[in-house]
């Protein structure tokens, strides 16, 4: 979803930041706040390190309570509560 001012009416643009925002803070804030550090630290490595650096960070992740809670309120189908760990 790409975002841009569509036919130059600020009410469309408003909304649709609006829902960009509220889906980015549904999220597991420790997951989106790895995420966010692992983007910008391997944004500068070579192509390989980069790999290497974010297939390691995916593994904290997916070991973190968070991906945990995130499976389960799939299947459960109920909203996440987030703890932060």
């Amino acid at each position: 979803m790409g975002v841009r001012q569509p036919g130059g009416r600020p009410d469309l643009f408003d909304a649709a930041v609006e829902e960009i925002t509220s889906s980015i803070a549904s999220k597991s804030p420790l997951i989106a706040a790895l995420g966010k550090r692992s983007f910008y630290r391997a944004e500068d490595m070579a192509f390989e390190d980069a790999l290497e650096y974010l297939a390691g960070m995916l593994t904290v992740c997916l070991q973190s309570d968070g991906a945990a809670e995130g499976v389960s309120a799939f299947f459960q189908k109920r909203t996440p509560d987030w703890q932060g760990r």
